[in-house]
């Protein structure tokens, strides 16, 4: 690793003058080179984006490509690619960089050059590897260089790359080239752009000029509407990426929106961004911070649960000496929230988000009430007082308006999208009274998170709405029960139409009845990663005999007992159906299956026998990191069925908003359905959320 700095980055890239124009008009052939270098990339980006997964065609046609910015022929120097086939997938698929083993033999196959072969990683995965050559070489370690050909050389160029990348330093020299270049550029590009085209140049180092601080522009009054399509009314987004956007396979562009947090905002994200934004989508940018929270929430678990088991376990009720400990660990994780939200740059946040050209965007958060939620403080048990939270929820609601008001900068592009305030809670009446504090706070909607909620694997025998202690009757998983508590207290502590967006909640019956709480807003949107999760993981969501999540060979076990084929209506089940047919009469003789067969020795029998389940029943096939084209397209199948089942549940939501009779009526067969399909215990929890929210829900501000 070398002492390379942001500092030395900037001292050369003020200098660079990337007018395409002027390079393309000039007849020096240097300079015909340096325009070819940077002309052809986004073409060259644009055309691997689109491959599928890798397999030698395109592996093929991406070495081919790259070595024509090469001043050597390419020359295969050995002729199996099958090796490396898998782990570039997984590049792709994951972000994950090769095994030093792996780079070594992918440098042999190509041309024996790491050159070569940084090009060929970085059009692969341009956000992961940076590309090297002798001119950044001379850049960093000046003449006489060391060799350039060298794998630990390239190892450590990409430790100096792994270290500047997230300094915020460096964000302002990648928009800064992107602004001269005129087309999007990521990080991995312009760390190794400044290099090349300093060398390139035989530029030397001068320190930049002061960057002035950018005026805080006045904000426009008008605010923008709020949803801009009837279609927008209610609406499930789904997470962008490949699975759910992909040009070549024309029903995945069926989807009405999609959010994209910052923390997964990359050239290729933002590919996939302009075309949805084209096709006039939803777009909502996350602000990333719950991958945030979850982590300082882990940090926190242990402890915290090891306590909460302790106080659940007290015969006479919590002790003073719990109590203590437990204020002492709820101010050690305010620290450590502080110190990581100090670490963060609101500005550069902000600046990820704005990239994708968002119609709504999540404001900025303080951490602190979802971490102690993961890490079990807040529990019945504790008695928690709303007032505990309410600093961390003020300092939220700050943060938030110091954002809508421009002080962190982008005042303009502020202006002209819609922002959304979160209010993090406990309960219900943390919600109630954070939604209340909230009504005067300029906003565009509201955003609840169900992250903490929804993570919760406990169970509860009552619940406190206000003053009231509710008796379920029978310990109920708590995580539908505590995140209806919250959106009713957001609606009847703001008790007006305002726009709402949850945040993590991806389950069938949910959406449904979110769909009835949420009725008087005037715009609904919900996000969940859920449906591409679950599909990976093997369940199925359906609509024959309710609004399910199925896990899917006890799913497939049922129907072999019943002699009833799986059958779906959404276009991704019927177009998969018809490339890769299933069998079940073939499966159930080859099985011996009779009405009478016992259900989990089927389910294993699926379970451990994949080549049978591949052959009889594919859309069942258990995933894996293959680079199969089957399994990707088996990925993006079952994802897109999952979605088209929320689609459906926000259809029939979408159709009776406007007709309260209709939509409660609708709503309770729903759960009647449900309650005689699904688990009793979880179907229990949903009927007693529905009774709550039909008890304590105000009606346009009156009980």
């Amino acid at each position: 690793m070398s002492q390379l700095t942001v500092n030395n980055l900037a001292g050369f890239e003020h200098q660079l003058d990337l007018d395409l124009t002027r390079l393309a008009a000039t007849d020096s052939i240097p300079e015909r080179r340096l325009y070819t270098y940077l002309a052809t990339y986004p073409h060259m980006r644009a055309a691997v984006a689109g491959f599928g997964r890798i397999a030698a065609d395109e592996l093929f046609t991406t070495i081919s490509m790259v070595y024509g910015l090469m001043p050597t022929a390419m020359n295969l120097r050995r002729g199996d690619m099958e090796p490396f086939l898998a782990p570039l997938n997984a590049l792709r698929d994951t972000g994950q960089r090769l095994a030093p083993e792996e780079l070594n033999g992918l440098k042999v196959l190509v041309n024996n050059s790491i050159v070569g072969t940084s090009k060929l990683l970085h059009f692969l995965a341009p956000e992961v590897y940076p590309v090297w050559d002798s001119r950044i070489n001379r850049f960093l370690n000046g003449e006489p260089r060391p060799a350039t050909n060298s794998v630990p050389r390239y190892r450590d160029y990409l430790a100096d790359f792994d270290r500047l990348r997230v300094d915020a330093g460096f964000e302002i020299l990648r928009a800064s080239i992107e602004a001269k270049i005129g087309y999007m550029v990521g990080a991995a590009r312009a760390f190794e752009l400044i290099m090349y085209m300093s060398d390139a140049l035989k530029l030397k180092h001068v320190p930049p000029p002061a960057r002035a601080r950018p005026a805080v522009a006045p904000v426009a009054v008008a605010r923008p509407i709020v949803p801009r399509y009837k279609r927008d009314a209610y609406t499930f987004v789904s997470n962008l990426g490949t699975v759910t956007l992909d040009l070549a396979i024309p029903d995945t562009l069926i989807r009405d929106g999609y959010l994209l947090s910052a923390h997964y905002t990359t050239s290729e994200t933002l590919q996939l961004a302009a075309i949805a934004h084209a096709r006039r989508n939803l777009l909502i940018s996350d602000n990333g911070n719950w991958t945030r929270m979850n982590a300082l929430g882990r940090q926190f678990s242990i402890p915290g649960n090891a306590l909460l088991a302790r106080a659940r376990s007290e015969a006479g009720g919590v002790t003073q000496a719990i109590r203590t400990e437990r204020a002492a660990l709820m101010a050690e994780i305010a620290t450590a929230c502080a110190t990581s939200l100090a670490s963060l740059d609101a500005t550069e946040v902000i600046a990820t988000q704005l990239k994708m050209r968002p119609d709504y965007m999540i404001g900025l958060e303080d951490f602190t009430v979802p971490v102690m939620m993961i890490a079990g403080l807040m529990d019945r048990v504790f008695a928690p007082d709303p007032q505990e939270i309410a600093p961390y929820q003020a300092l939220t609601r700050e943060m938030f308006t110091r954002q809508m008001e421009g002080q962190f900068g982008f005042a303009q592009e502020l202006s002209e999208t819609a922002l959304f305030l979160v209010i993090h809670a406990f309960d219900y009446a943390s919600a109630r009274d954070g939604a209340s504090a909230a009504r005067g706070i300029l906003k565009d909607g509201i955003a609840i998170s169900y992250g903490a909620p929804m993570a919760s694997r406990r169970w509860i025998r009552e619940i406190k709405l206000g003053d009231v202690v509710e008796d379920l009757g029978e310990n109920l998983p708590e995580s539908y029960l505590a995140a209806h508590a919250l959106t009713l207290g957001v609606v009847n502590g703001h008790a007006d139409d305002v726009p709402v967006h949850v945040l993590g909640v991806g389950t069938p019956i949910l959406i449904m009845m979110i769909g009835f709480l949420l009725k008087g807003s005037r715009a609904v949107s919900i996000d969940s990663s859920a449906p591409m999760l679950d599909a990976f993981d093997g369940r199925i969501y359906g609509t024959r005999s309710a609004f399910l999540k199925m896990r899917m060979y006890r799913l497939a076990a049922h129907c072999l007992i019943d002699n009833a084929p799986y059958e779906s209506d959404t276009p991704f089940f019927s177009a998969f159906e018809a490339r890769h047919p299933s069998d079940w009469a073939g499966l159930r003789a080859e099985l011996g299956i009779t009405a009478n067969s016992e259900r989990r020795e089927i389910e294993a029998r699926l379970e451990s026998d994949q080549a049978l389940v591949r052959r009889y029943i594919p859309f069942f096939t258990r995933l894996t990191s293959s680079s199969d084209p089957f399994f990707w397209d088996l990925r993006v199948s079952r994802a897109g069925h999952n979605y088209c089942i929320l689609r459906e549940i926000v259809d029939h939501v979408r159709r009776r908003r406007d007709n309260w009779p209709a939509l409660k009526a609708w709503t309770e067969a729903e759960i009647s359905r449900y309650a005689a399909a699904g688990a009793p215990k979880w179907a229990r929890a949903v009927e007693k959320s529905f009774e709550l929210v039909v008890k304590y829900k105000l009606v346009d501000g009156r009980d």
